[in-house]
């Protein structure tokens, strides 16, 4: 549509050509345009008369429901009242300079033309806040402050973020310290600081640890000391700093202890120093002392084997012997030597002999 300015000093057949202009102009709309300035005419009636049909055929285009069949082009603001219905492509701005400002609220779904093909915002200018009511289904999400590699939390008032602590590498979950409050059942469990071979104990706060004192080979439990409160039963036991054949005591705050002058060979208790014993000795079989032997009460030998010789019989002494009281003999007296009584003079006459038998019975 051509611009129509029409200037002050227009003399009727000019205004005549600029209307009949205009109504041609106008006639692009479906409806037509039916006044029209007559030509050859130069009086006022003829021309008011067509220029209020003209306006007549304008009012009731405005008025009206209309289909514009051509291009139109507004060239200043143009303000709709009422509802506003447009069909077919609509395009709203032609710079990035444009704006659209949307005061109505949307009544319908905003769907696009082609699947997976735009975009909502951009890395340069991104959407502050999405707000969605119910579910979200998204084919894939990127949050640009999360860091790969790590497990996403829900933070406060539920923003997804994550920490440097607790990462998955696709196929191990590592954290420094897991809560549970109550009970976790693990097919396996791997503890970093933990060394192979050691007994694992709870320490500080329950945290799992180890010690290189304690330690177990598959069969064989390894400790420097154990302390036990009450009573222990072992079906066998083995201290390393004892030696095979020796006996063992109590020593030091209880400490298992042997000693190389106490030894028992399965068969032979040997005693290499004094033997001090304030109660009864009972001794069932052979009695080797190698050094001497001191007896505060009475000393009773149960053998009943009689003695032939100086290395026979019940009680063998391999030296001399002092005997400081009475001396009863239910038997022979035999000496390969002398026999003195009370004096020097040896009691060898055969009456002597004969005296001494009678008078032990």
């Amino acid at each position: 549509m051509a611009n129509r300015n029409a200037t002050p000093n227009y003399t009727f057949e000019q205004w005549r050509v600029e209307f009949n202009n205009l109504s041609d102009d106008l006639g692009d709309f479906n409806t037509g345009i039916i006044g029209s300035v007559p030509s050859g005419t130069n009086t006022h009636v003829t021309a008011e008369n067509a220029v209020k049909e003209l306006i007549q055929d304008i009012d009731s285009i405005i008025d009206g429901t209309h289909q514009f069949t051509g291009d139109i082009t507004f060239q200043s603001d143009v303000h709709v009242v009422g509802d506003f219905s447009l069909d077919g492509n609509i395009t709203i701005g032609n710079q990035t300079t444009d704006t659209l400002t949307i005061t109505a609220e949307l009544d319908s779904n905003l769907i696009p033309d082609i699947h997976n093909t735009y975009d909502v915002g951009s890395s340069l200018k991104g959407w502050r806040n999405l707000h969605v009511s119910t579910e979200a289904t998204l084919a894939s999400a990127k949050v640009s402050d999360l860091t790969s590699g790590r497990i996403v939390l829900a933070g406060t008032s539920g923003e997804l973020q994550d920490d440097s602590d607790l990462t998955f590498d696709g196929s191990t979950l590592t954290t420094t310290n897991i809560d549970v409050g109550t009970n976790a059942t693990l097919a396996s469990a791997q503890v970093s600081d933990l060394t192979s071979g050691r007994i694992v104990l709870a320490g500080t706060s329950g945290e799992l640890q180890d010690d290189s004192v304690l330690t177990f080979s598959g069969t064989t439990l390894s400790v420097p000391d154990i302390s036990i409160s009450s009573t222990a039963t072992l079906a066998s036991a083995q201290v390393s700093d004892l030696t095979s054949g020796r006996i063992v005591l109590a020593g030091t705050s209880g400490e298992l202890e042997d000693n190389v002058n106490l030894t028992f060979n399965g068969t032979l208790l040997n005693v290499t120093g004094d033997i001090s014993n304030t109660g009864d000795v009972s001794v069932g079989q052979d009695l080797d002392v190698g050094t001497d032997l001191t007896v505060t009460g009475s000393t009773y030998l149960q053998s009943t084997t009689g003695s032939t010789s100086t290395s026979s019989g019940a009680l063998i002494v391999t030296g001399g012997a002092g005997v400081g009281e009475n001396l009863y003999v239910g038997g022979n007296v035999v000496a390969t030597g002398a026999v003195y009584v009370n004096s020097n003079d040896s009691l060898a006459s055969e009456s002597f002999s004969i005296a001494i038998s009678v008078a032990l019975g």
